[in-house]
């Protein structure tokens, strides 16, 4: 499995970063990702040192609220 979040850094796009979590639903598993993105000078190492537990934690929540165990274990 993946190491989450997933971050890319002008991989896409030469100019855009992102930082994204996965979203899961207990009946469906995973439904969308939530996620942070713009242009590549904004997300500077603190940047994303800083975004990580906020980006981590909402997904965390969303998934909760959704009933779900499997963000729980992805992020393991």
């Amino acid at each position: 499995m993946a190491k989450i979040p997933f971050i890319s850094l002008g991989k896409g796009d030469s100019e855009t970063a992102a930082m994204a979590v996965p979203v899961f639903s207990g009946s469906e598993g995973m439904i969308g990702a939530l996620a942070v993105s713009g242009p590549l000078t904004r997300f500077t190492p603190e940047k994303l040192v800083s975004i990580r537990p906020l980006l981590l934690d909402f997904g965390e929540r969303l998934s909760i609220s959704l009933a779900s165990s499997q963000y729980l274990q992805a992020r393991s």
